[in-house]
């Protein structure tokens, strides 16, 4: 469903992040813009992955 279409979305998420070594990890929340998961044929959830994740290495 889309919750913006209903009124009642917003302009920030909160996604718990546990990517230690992710740029858009600040204090265990994603500050990404926008966030892709991969993971189209996934069954389960442990089958999917953030695509999103930068490496600050």
């Amino acid at each position: 469903m889309n919750s913006a279409k209903n009124g009642c979305g917003c302009e920030t998420i909160q996604i718990d992040c546990k990517a230690h070594n992710c740029t858009y990890n600040e204090n265990c929340k994603c500050t990404a813009a926008a966030i892709d998961v991969a993971g189209s044929g996934a069954k389960v959830c442990s089958e999917t992955k953030c695509d999103t994740f930068e490496c600050q290495c």
